[in-house]
Formats: C-alpha cells, structure tokens, sequence
C-alpha cells in the first residue's frame, strides 16, 4: 500500500511540474522584448474615436483625410506623444475583421468595409511611417453602447437590445450596477473567451502591444472576494502573455502587454490585481495607473514592482476628471499634475478621451468634437525639461471614494513647495 501511495504521489508531482514551473518561472523576456520595454513613452494617449471619428464627419469619409486629423497632434513639431492605443470601447461589436464579434453597423464603418478598407490597419501603417508606437485595448468590461452611439448620440440611452454572449451564459456574470451584468474573470470560460478575443486581433493587425483597461469596469471578480480570487486574474494575464510571446515568435517582433490599473496599490489589492506576481513573473511590461484621478502614489507602485523592468505611467482623463476638476484641461493644471508624477520618478504620464486633432482641422472634415484642449499640452507636459519654467498649479484630493477620487479647490493658507 505505502509503495502504491508512494507511486501516486509522484506521478502526481510529475503531472503538475509544468504548472508549477509556469507559477514559479519568470518569463524569459528576449533582449529585443527588453529594448522595446524601454522605447520612449512621454505621452500615452488612450484613444477613443468615440471622442471625434466615430461621429459624423470620421469614418467612412476618405481615409486618408482621416488618418491625416488622426495624426495632426501627434505629428506637429516638439510633439511628445510617442504612444497611441486606439481604445474601442462598443462591447459586444468589432470595428475590425472578426470571426468572434459581429461587425459593428456604423454606417461610415460599413462604407469602408464594403470599399475593402479597414482603418485599424490604416491606423497602424501612418503611426508607424510617423515612428509612433500603436497599441490596441481592450477594456475587460464594458457597457453596451449600441451601433449607433456615437454617430446618434441621443440613441445611447435608448439601447436596450441583450448582448447575446452575456444572454446565453448568464452564469458567466456578474450582476452589478450595469443592467447586463459584467464578465466574472473567475469563470474559465470568460477568460478563455476573452482571451480569443485578443488572440484574433494580434493575429491579424501589426499593433505593437495590447492595452488591457481594469479601470472599465470593476467588478470583474467576485465582489467582496475579489483577493481571494486573485490568481484567476493573474492566469489570465499569463494566458495573454503567453499568446503574444507566441505571436511575437511568428511576425519576429516584441508584442507588448500593459494594464490600466487603479490608482494605489491597495487598490488594486481590492479588485483582485496581484501587481507584485504579475512583475515578478514578468507578465506586464507597461502599468498605466489612474483613471478619475489627480493622486498617484508613483512610489508605492515602484516598490510593488521593485527589481522588474516595469514602466510606470500615471494617467489623466481630461472627460472623466476629479469631480472638482470636470472638464479642466488647462495646460497650467496638467503642467502641475504631471510634472508631479515626472518628479515621483514616472517613466511617462497618458492621457485619455482627448480628441486627435485641432478644432480648425476637424472642421474642415466636417467633424464633431466631444471637446477638445490646447495642444501645447503635447509639447509640454512629456517631460520635466519642458515643465519646467511653465505656469502651474496643484490640485489637491480632499475626498477619496475607491479608485474615484473626487477633489475640489480649497483655500490653502499656506504651502511650501521645493522644486528644481
């Protein structure tokens, strides 16, 4: 009896050696993966088309006006945007070629399908011939828009059609304050799903990386055991990883992975993000920290990821701002925020849902904007070099909630700031 339990128990080891050695094992990163870690990165923009080219005026107008006001900002003179990830955020629906999603009905998108044109390709060939890194995101949840919301924005609040993933398998949910429910990344199932999903896109498009956004939307584990839960998270980060090393071996190039995370690493702690394994173990390259928020504890963020060769950028949404921040995007403001971060030791600073050209260039598409800023942002707020001599001020959070800080102006009697 002892020698057949003896027996058992190492074919037992031996049938879980690989997992452990995946757990245990770093992934051995080439050094050409390790130079592409460390290209430059002043500004990561995460690009929303929801914010100009997906209105009227954008898709399915000529494509090469298109791509022109895509990359106006990030070509001008002293641009330091070097980061572009082209954020599509309709859940449920695919903007490009897609065996898994049902191709979206925007009518400028269906235009330039049936003309053979596809603009994630366009996107990828202008960034690069402009020596620009292009990625792609994916938000791990996301609310179902519909078709039409951004060229009808009045029939965003009218959808009311089922996502037929989500109404087939609705023990891969979890019920939240969004009514169709949200991916439940503890179920095998999703992430197998989700990960196709990718797969698909870094099989087909030339991207230089993918951009996973954990910021839209939480929960995407179960709430109140979201820690407990946490390696289903981290099998899923190694899954990706795993995949894009597999097709960064085919195409000979590095494939790239970052994650949008909150803005502290307690919580990040508190949805289930295991930062110091996903460093340790080498499956993110690029931490893009912050979502809602002027308050980014760089520090603690590098100690979490001591001894990985992880970039570090704090993010600005200049829409979804602090709640005493809406709609501020003054250079002096962002000056102050990011020269902040550049300061803590920030490897780069993103910003998000900012259009991608000027007004006058917009206009003369005929295109909407959902808002637009000063690009002398994009000259500026890169580095400290170029911070340094502006007019700047410095907003403090006086109220946290979660991963949403809310702030507003208060009267400060007195402050001493020591900068260089």
């Amino acid at each position: 009896m002892k020698n057949i339990l003896a027996i058992l128990a190492i074919l037992t080891a031996l049938l879980l050696a690989p997992l452990v050695a995946l757990h245990a094992a770093d992934f051995k990163l080439s050094p050409e993966h390790e130079a592409a870690v460390n290209r430059q990165r002043r500004i990561f923009f995460q690009y929303d088309p929801y914010a100009d080219i997906q209105q009227k005026g954008g898709f399915g107008s000529d494509m090469e006006s298109v791509m022109d006001y895509v990359f106006d900002f990030a070509g001008m003179p002293g641009s330091q945007l070097d980061a572009i990830c082209i954020d599509v955020s309709n859940e449920g629906v695919a903007h490009y070629r897609s065996k898994i999603l049902r191709p979206i009905q925007h009518p400028g998108l269906m235009k330039w399908r049936e003309e053979g044109l596809d603009y994630f390709d366009a996107l990828i060939r202008h960034g690069h011939q402009c020596g620009k890194e292009i990625w792609w995101g994916l938000r791990i949840n996301e609310v179902e828009r519909g078709d039409l919301a951004a060229y009808e924005p009045g029939r965003y609040g009218e959808f009311k059609d089922r996502n037929p993933v989500k109404a087939a398998h609705p023990g891969w949910l979890i019920r939240s304050w969004w009514w169709q429910g949200f991916y439940n990344y503890a179920v095998k199932e999703v992430r197998d799903y989700r990960l196709s999903i990718i797969r698909e896109v870094a099989e087909q498009y030339d991207f230089d990386g993918v951009h996973l956004d954990f910021l839209r939307h939480t929960p995407f584990l179960p709430p109140g055991k979201q820690w407990e839960n946490r390696e289903h998270l981290t099998s899923f980060m190694r899954d990706v990883r795993t995949m894009l090393q597999a097709q960064a071996a085919k195409r000979g190039r590095p494939f790239l992975l970052a994650a949008r995370v909150p803005d502290s690493v307690e919580g990040c702690h508190s949805d289930g993000i295991d930062l110091e394994t996903w460093a340790a173990q080498g499956l993110v390259d690029v931490l893009i920290i912050g979502t809602r928020t002027i308050n980014v504890d760089v520090a603690s963020f590098r100690k979490a990821v001591a001894g990985a060769p992880v970039k570090l950028i704090p993010s600005f949404d200049c829409f979804h701002a602090t709640d005493g921040y809406h709609g501020d995007q003054s250079i002096d403001l962002l000056c102050g925020v990011f020269g902040n971060y550049l300061h803590q030791g920030a490897d780069g600073v993103g910003i998000f849902n900012n259009p991608a050209g000027s007004a006058e260039h917009a206009k003369k598409l005929g295109l909407s904007q959902q808002a637009n800023y000063d690009s002398e942002i994009l000259t500026t707020c890169g580095g400290l070099d170029t911070i340094a001599g502006k007019p700047r001020y410095y907003a403090i959070a006086v109220n946290r909630t979660g991963s949403f800080p809310a702030s507003r102006p208060v009267k400060v009697e007195k402050v001493e700031l020591h900068l260089k």
